[in-house]
């Protein structure tokens, strides 16, 4: 099963609509901020290959 933004960017998609990844995670460890940046990526990918991806930046 895809993860919670896996989900939810799978779901997107497949309604049409456009995938926006901002992975912002703040007041968290060295640790948990690589692991969710790593599975942002994954998504991003997966999004990526689907032709639909814009990422968003502050």
């Amino acid at each position: 099963m895809p993860t919670c933004p896996g989900w939810a960017a799978e779901a997107a998609l497949e309604l049409g609509l456009e995938v926006w990844l901002s992975p912002d995670l703040w007041d968290h460890d060295a640790d948990d901020t690589l692991a969710h940046l790593v599975s942002a990526a994954a998504v991003a990918e997966e999004v990526r290959r689907a032709d639909h991806l814009l990422l968003a930046s502050d």
